[in-house]
């Protein structure tokens, strides 16, 4: 008896999925998307269907849906324990980096006049990766959303086709990626650039990198014309930086925390996103004046963090930080998010850091 309640419950919630799905006015948000995936793990008696039912099941085509198997898999999360302690609502990759097929396939010929990207990707172990690769990782991690970008290239050409890159990709994959531009603020093109890219469906800029001469007066004047621009538009800026101690490792800039704190201080108005952990500033949350205040509208990416710090850092990142103000960020291809989640178990963080972290702070920042 019990059995056939179950089967006429099992077959009622599947016709009100379908009704859903089928209705012209309605289109189901990104989220109700997954909600039904999830409802579909359980109507199957907690085997996910294969994305590809989907199709079939609900005509993506048809009604005008995201196609399907450009959602990640939900299943994965679960193999993987993501869902250990909860559900992550949504999994933001706010540091990635990917190229054109001109770059991945010939990027000996452009270390002649580029020399950060030749310290950075001489290596052939440094991988160069597309916009169809990342979107399987992400597939497989179960990441929702990407931050995507280049790299800070010096010549206006190569970084005008590598921007037209990342937008082709945004306007491919509108519901899995969020496109920055990049390029070296010395350019004389930089602030025209901006402008373009950001008319042009761009959400932001960054990852800026200043290699060879740290954020010194002179980069920060560059940044100027930028900073106005994302400014008035109230777009985040990323930029490059690093602990100014340790180990040295190809892309560990001469930056000094003077010289991040004084960039903030100039641009105090602008939402800043400081990659790889700031360099550790925030510890100076601590100081009884002034710096709190002057951090108030930065925000700081886990980028490269496994190579860098001990999983302790996130718990004393969200304490003097912030828990609002950290940025689940892997720099894929140089790491996968599989990474961080085992780094996310390792420093005990709740389901509700974790949904800060992974996906509700760069929700915010985003205003997705």
């Amino acid at each position: 008896m019990l059995d056939a309640i179950i089967s006429i419950l099992k077959a009622k919630l599947k016709e009100l999925i379908l009704l859903l799905f089928q209705s012209e006015l309605f289109c189901p948000p990104k989220r109700v998307r997954q909600a039904v995936l999830l409802l579909k793990f359980f109507m199957m008696g907690g085997h996910f269907y294969d994305k590809s039912t989907l199709v079939s099941d609900c005509g993506h085509a048809r009604f005008g849906l995201p196609n399907p198997k450009h959602l990640p898999d939900l299943s994965i999360r679960q193999e993987r324990g993501i869902f250990s302690n909860g559900d992550i609502k949504m999994i933001i990759d706010f540091h990635t980096h990917i190229f054109s097929k001109a770059i991945r396939e010939n990027r000996e010929n452009y270390f002649p006049s580029e020399p950060a990207f030749r310290l950075l990707y001489e290596s052939p172990k440094s991988k160069l990766v597309g916009a169809k690769e990342i979107i399987r990782s992400m597939d497989e991690q179960g990441v929702d959303m990407s931050v995507i970008f280049g790299f800070p290239w010096k010549d206006s050409e190569t970084f005008k086709k590598e921007n037209d890159y990342i937008m082709d990709a945004v306007q491919r994959y509108p519901d899995r990626f969020v496109g920055f531009c990049c390029f070296d603020p010395f350019s004389r093109e930089a602030a025209s650039e901006t402008a373009r890219c950001l008319e042009g469906g761009l959400s932001g800029v960054g990852e800026l990198a200043f290699y060879q001469s740290g954020i010194d007066e002179a980069s920060r004047d560059r940044l100027e014309p930028i900073m106005d621009i994302c400014r008035e538009k109230d777009l985040p800026v990323m930029i490059h930086t690093n602990e100014p101690v340790g180990h040295a490792y190809p892309g560990k800039t001469p930056n000094t925390l003077r010289q991040i704190y004084t960039l903030i201080k100039k641009f105090p108005e602008n939402r800043i996103v400081l990659a790889h952990w700031g360099g550790g500033i925030f510890f100076f949350n601590l100081l009884r004046k002034e710096v709190k205040e002057c951090l108030k509208n930065v925000w700081f990416d886990t980028a490269a963090s496994p190579f860098l710090y001990n999983p302790e850092i996130y718990p004393i990142a969200m304490q003097l930080a912030g828990q609002d103000k950290i940025l689940f960020g892997t720099d894929f291809p140089l790491l996968t998010p599989e990474r961080y989640f085992k780094e996310f178990e390792k420093a005990g963080l709740s389901k509700e850091d974790k949904e800060h972290i992974c996906g509700v702070n760069a929700k915010n920042l985003l205003k997705l």
